[in-house]
């Protein structure tokens, strides 16, 4: 009867943990092409082999170990030929080229998902990679080189867009989710926005990083009540100070504000006419001075506080200018009466008249 000796036995025990090692390897995660089967009669001679040699060895030996390694080898490659069969492989995982490098790894946990990564190795190649996570929050994002973009949840779980920098949610350079529109960010602040307001008119926002990304400077939009467009400019505390819209959708309006909302002065069309009024306001929205087009040229209205006009000039029928100045001295004001004193022009050789 032929003994093996403990060097025979320890090649043919490195030899199993070899094929193991290997048959391990090309397990998803390791490293090699394709999976393979171990032949079990290999494994079932070496441990035979050891064991007829134990039985002729001192019991203090050290060799007697080995035939508890190779039924532990046993136990590892029937696990594995179980993994491969199942299709089934538990995370973490990764899946690496020729250089060891990974080109795809799963994990598992509140970090669960797939990351596929390219070879960032080569001179000048910027790292890139795509990520599909389902942990806290679920999405894709796509990284390259310091730039990253995400689809999917945001933090109040409303479904976004946003592209960013290497901070991500913390370098939003624009973004788009359900609730906002669409946002432009500087310095992760707010600077111009499109989308619906508050009060359910879309409009465009423009901010300033010195206000602040909640008081708009400037705003483009529709009114949610009478549909008409217009544009806003207000100050840093949100007061108006211009406005440009339409009145009634039939003609348009130009306005600056100081301290209320009623306009300090305005050009606007005027209805019923082909031209338009430049008009000067009081507090009481009272224009105290006016400038219109009338069928003759122009005309131009100075009034008191109250609304009462007390100058008027204009252009007469016969082509001569005309001021008149009030009170009238007939109840009416200039339009019903004679004025108090006024100037009329003439031309040379008619005799004048208006």
């Amino acid at each position: 009867m032929t003994i093996d000796t403990p060097e025979t036995l320890q090649r043919q025990l490195q030899t199993l943990q070899a094929q193991v090692a290997d048959l391990q390897r090309r397990v998803p995660g390791g490293h090699g092409p394709a999976p393979v089967r171990l032949r079990g009669a290999a494994a079932a001679a070496v441990a035979l082999t050891l064991l007829s040699w134990a039985a002729y060895s001192e019991p203090t030996a050290p060799e007697l170990i080995l035939p508890q390694q190779v039924a532990r080898l046993e136990g590892r490659m029937e696990t594995v030929e179980k993994q491969l069969r199942s299709g089934r492989f538990k995370a973490p995982f990764s899946i690496v080229d020729e250089k060891g490098l990974p080109i795809l790894s799963v994990f598992s946990g509140g970090n669960r998902g797939v990351f596929v990564l390219n070879d960032a190795s080569r001179p000048g190649a910027a790292a890139k990679g795509v990520v599909i996570e389902a942990g806290d929050r679920s999405g894709i994002r796509v990284r390259n080189d310091g730039q990253q973009a995400w689809i999917g949840e945001m933090d109040d779980e409303a479904m976004g867009v946003y592209v960013a920098g290497a901070g991500g949610e913390r370098d939003i350079r624009s973004l788009m989710n359900l609730e906002d529109g669409f946002e432009v960010r500087d310095g992760h602040e707010r600077v111009a926005s499109l989308g619906v307001s508050a009060k359910g008119n879309p409009s465009l926002r423009l901010y300033s990083r010195t206000v602040g990304p909640n008081r708009p400077l400037a705003a483009i939009g529709v009114d949610a009540k009478s549909s008409e467009g217009g544009v806003e400019v207000r100050n840093p505390a949100g007061k108006l100070m211009a406005r440009i819209g339409t009145v009634d959708n039939k003609g348009g309006i130009a306005a600056v504000y100081r301290t209320t909302e009623t306009p300090v002065a305005s050009i606007e069309t005027e209805e019923g006419s082909n031209g338009g009024i430049v008009a000067v306001w009081n507090s009481g929205y009272n224009a105290i001075a006016s400038l219109r087009q009338n069928n003759r040229g122009g005309t131009l209205e100075l009034s008191d506080l109250t609304g009462e006009i007390m100058v008027d000039a204009f252009t007469t029928t016969k082509g001569t200018g005309m001021v008149r100045t009030g009170p009238s001295d007939r109840p009416g004001g200039l339009g019903m009466g004679l004025p108090g004193s006024f100037i009329m022009g003439k031309r040379e050789g008619k005799g004048g008249g208006n």
